[in-house]
């Protein structure tokens, strides 16, 4: 029984589809199918499996958020950072609002205080605190004194990457933190 149609061997016809539509990976002579954002991502390291395993028991040990940063937020976190890290050291006082910057050993700070309702005293609302590890990452702690919380945004050494350990409870031994991101960062 014949259809009318004639056909070809399976073989000839996956041969044909082949040799037109798959560009080999090892044949350098041909020019290349995939576009230069392909290739650039194809040749980006890989992602450090190890470190981001540890990132994520660190999150969990500590009941913080695991974020990556976009890239505005890579941005906001290294004006921030510069911010904190190249002011002199000294207040400003705005009436109801001080501001003061200071040095503690590789730790820079910036303290936001406001004045109390019921009194002249002033009382923490906001602390900032950047430092730079020695592989090249920025680091800036901000806390929110008033609800008691942390965040640790990191951005690597090159600043295209970056990622946070957000909703921290400030009662927690935030030097434990520190101290176990530096160990991550290869400090």
């Amino acid at each position: 029984m014949t259809t009318g149609i004639a056909s070809a061997p399976l073989s000839t016809v996956i041969n044909e589809y082949v040799s037109t539509n798959v560009v080999p990976f090892v044949d350098r002579e041909r020019t290349s199918a995939f576009s230069a954002r392909t290739l650039v991502l194809a040749s980006a390291p890989a992602v450090d499996e190890l470190k981001y395993r540890k990132l994520i028991d660190l999150a969990v040990q500590y009941g913080a958020r695991l974020l990556a940063l976009k890239r505005r937020d890579i941005v906001s976190v290294n004006q921030k950072w510069c911010q904190v890290s190249e002011a002199l050291a000294g207040s400003i006082n705005r009436g109801n609002e001080t501001e003061s910057y200071w040095r503690n050993k590789n730790l820079y700070v910036r303290r936001i205080s406001k004045r109390s309702s019921g009194s002249s005293t002033f009382l923490p609302s906001l602390t900032e605190i950047a430092c730079q590890f020695s592989g090249g990452s920025s680091l800036l702690i901000t806390i929110n004194e008033m609800e008691h919380m942390a965040r640790f945004d990191v951005v690597e050494a090159k600043g295209k990457t970056g990622y946070c350990l957000d909703g921290l409870d400030y009662d927690l031994a935030l030097s434990q933190v520190f101290s176990l991101l530096k160990e991550i960062e290869g400090v």
